[in-house]
């Protein structure tokens, strides 16, 4: 018993944040499009992912379709990474000197 109720707990969970992160996609929220551009993903993928979300999150709530609900939390769970990477991942900057303050730097920039 103690068991189902973790399981509903948790996908209730999931698939509130799904809905209303989703949600929040579509409305174009200020933060969420600033968001998007600030990591360098399209706007298009917000608009996707605002029809997506809710679905997947419709999937979870429904009685049966085992296969769907696999699909829906792998679905989620790619969302998340790929979020967390896009958040997280240290920005590749070309080292900032003069030419003439070494002579690596120069030979580099030939």
């Amino acid at each position: 018993m103690a068991r189902k109720v973790t399981y509903w707990i948790a996908t209730g969970l999931v698939a509130a944040f799904g809905l209303l992160g989703g949600v929040m996609y579509l409305l174009g929220s200020e933060q969420v499009v600033t968001g998007f551009a600030k990591v360098g993903y399209p706007q298009q993928l917000r608009i996707l992912l605002g029809i997506a979300k809710p679905l997947g999150a419709i999937a979870l709530l429904m009685p049966g379709w085992p296969r769907l609900k696999e699909w829906a939390y792998a679905g989620f769970t790619f969302a998340w990474i790929a979020a967390i990477v896009a958040h997280y991942e240290p920005r590749v900057r070309q080292p900032r000197c003069h030419r003439s303050c070494c002579w690596s730097c120069s030979l580099s920039h030939t």
